[in-house]
């Protein structure tokens, strides 16, 4: 097997450890990722996304958050109240009967659940990366 090579000088290339580095480089620059190109982003400076910036900046939304046994009632309390499974197996009608003592296991576990969920990391400086004036 033979190519030629990618950097335009027409060299043909045989040796098949070369021919497969050579493809790999190909494939690389076809699909690689490109960098971003600096450019400015008028949107950003708007009346309203700088009034969403500052409301962010002032109270930032904390994640993950644990729920008290207040968030979690209210939580349980939306949405389909029949008869069928969630995701997580329970059926919510009986979650939503549970007193307080019997719900504590429950809101433990959904607390542990969101803290060591797989979500993006930390949003504050995700979105402050964003919205960086």
């Amino acid at each position: 097997m033979s190519i030629n090579t990618i950097n335009g000088t027409s060299k043909l290339i045989t040796s098949p450890d070369q021919v497969k580095e050579e493809t790999r480089q190909y494939w690389e620059k076809l699909y690689g990722c490109q960098p971003v190109p600096a450019m400015d982003k008028p949107w950003l400076l708007t009346k309203s996304i700088c009034k969403v910036h500052d409301c962010i900046t002032a109270n930032p939304f904390q994640w993950p958050r644990r729920a008290s046994m207040s968030d979690y009632r209210a939580l349980i309390r939306k949405g389909n109240a029949r008869l069928s499974l969630g995701p997580d197996g329970m059926e919510k009608w009986c979650v939503k009967s549970l007193s307080d003592y019997m719900l504590t296991p429950v809101l433990e576990l959904h607390n542990y659940m969101t803290t060591n969920s797989c979500f993006p990391g930390n949003i504050k400086d995700m979105y402050l990366t964003m919205f960086h004036k």
